[in-house]
């Protein structure tokens, strides 16, 4: 430690930033920080200044993950514990045996890099850390500062605006911890890829509930809203082709918007066609789907009717028209004001589509081919959100 704590000069853009000069009038940076409760001088040596503040931004967040990881316990990793690279590369082998679509892996996988970095700060290293930092301690913290972010951002909203958003923050803090726990999912944990792992005790941070839950109440659409829009949509065949197109995949194929901008027409397969190759049977896989890749039966006529408008409504390659994801997202975006204009005014309508498709596979066809329509990874989760009573609310448009 050095003595002469007047010779020091604080820097005035960078906080624990000092400079020292001798007599030759050459500057030298030191980074102050607080040990045992006393502050330390850590010598940086001659450096340009802008260099100097960067050193110590990243001195200044190593010490601040060091407090967190010493107050959570995390400060002495278990050893003999694998590694999140070396999970990571079984979670893939397993995903990759079981036909996991790689955009659901590659999300799980961010969100146990999400809630480290949340709770131990951007530059935590999350591939060269042990598994036995993921703790039901860790996941509580990253839900307590997940919804202090939210609440700071939400100070000068409405209270309405503000309650919405705080319940919005709450269910996808759930969703997050329900993607990460995905990478100890019994059936992987019991795979040959995870066999040679080296896994600590996770009882407590799969029982661990954290977050509000993502179910809500169903509340159908106000009487005649799915009426006029099946009524509507002819005339939205002919007056806006790349709107139709959106709605027959919401409608028709259950999916999301984002997969409804990404959908191509190679995502389509003719299983059976007639002796004119008219296409009689339809297979819609859908690329990108929440739980894996789901695969249904979509009907041929309608079918044949969307093909029509390949390269004209709709584009060459991508179902909807529009060379950018961009514009097909406003595609999307028109659709969306249009249900809202004929009444189902909800904060997602293109999703409530996707719930009404859900409805009719369940009364037609029962839960089982429902989950698999819907993509659902959780044959409960379908039962629980589609239920018989809804099936006079089911909506089909062609």
């Amino acid at each position: 430690m050095l003595r002469d704590t007047m010779a020091f000069v604080s820097d005035s853009k960078e906080m624990c930033l000092l400079w020292r000069s001798c007599k030759s009038g050459v500057k030298s940076a030191y980074f102050r920080k607080r040990i045992g409760g006393r502050d330390k001088w850590q010598a940086l040596g001659e450096l340009p200044i802008e260099d100097a503040r960067a050193l110590v931004r990243k001195l200044r967040q190593a010490a601040a993950i060091g407090d967190i990881e010493r107050r959570l316990g995390f400060a002495s990793q278990k050893e003999g514990v694998s590694s999140f690279r070396e999970l990571f590369a079984a979670y893939d082998a397993y995903s990759a045996g079981v036909d996991i679509d790689p955009n659901t892996v590659k999300n799980n996988k961010n969100s146990v890099g999400l809630i480290l970095r949340r709770v131990l700060g951007d530059g935590f290293d999350v591939e060269g850390a042990r598994v036995s930092v993921f703790s039901a301690q860790l996941l509580r913290d990253f839900a307590a500062r997940s919804i202090a972010r939210r609440k700071v951002a939400c100070a000068e909203l409405p209270v309405e605006v503000a309650r919405e958003r705080l319940e919005s923050a709450q269910r996808t803090i759930k969703s997050t911890v329900q993607q990460a726990r995905s990478l100890f999912a019994r059936a992987a944990l019991q795979s040959s890829a995870y066999a040679r792992l080296s896994l600590p005790d996770l009882r407590e941070v799969m029982e661990l509930i954290v977050g509000a839950s993502t179910v809500k109440a169903y509340e159908p659409p106000a009487a005649g809203v799915v009426e006029r829009i099946a009524r509507d949509a002819v005339g939205l065949r002919e007056s806006n082709r790349g709107m139709w197109l959106a709605l027959m995949l919401e409608v028709n194929g259950g999916l999301r918007r984002g997969s409804a901008v990404l959908a191509r027409w190679d995502w389509f397969t003719v299983v059976e066609a007639d002796g004119k190759g008219v296409p009689v049977a339809v297979d819609l896989r859908v690329g990108v789907a929440k739980g894996g890749r789901s695969v249904l039966r979509f009907d041929a006529g309608l079918y044949r009717d969307m093909v029509a408008f390949k390269g004209d409504g709709g584009g060459e390659v991508f179902v909807l028209p529009g060379e950018s994801e961009v514009e097909r997202l406003g595609v999307c975006a028109g659709l969306v004001a249009w249900l809202k204009e004929r009444g189902l005014d909800r904060r997602q309508p293109n999703h409530e589509l996707r719930k009404l498709y859900g409805d009719r596979k369940y009364s037609e066809h029962g839960a089982e081919e429902a989950q698999r329509a819907l993509g659902h990874s959780d044959a409960k989760l379908t039962s629980r959100v589609y239920a018989a009573a809804r099936a006079k609310r089911a909506l089909r448009v062609m």
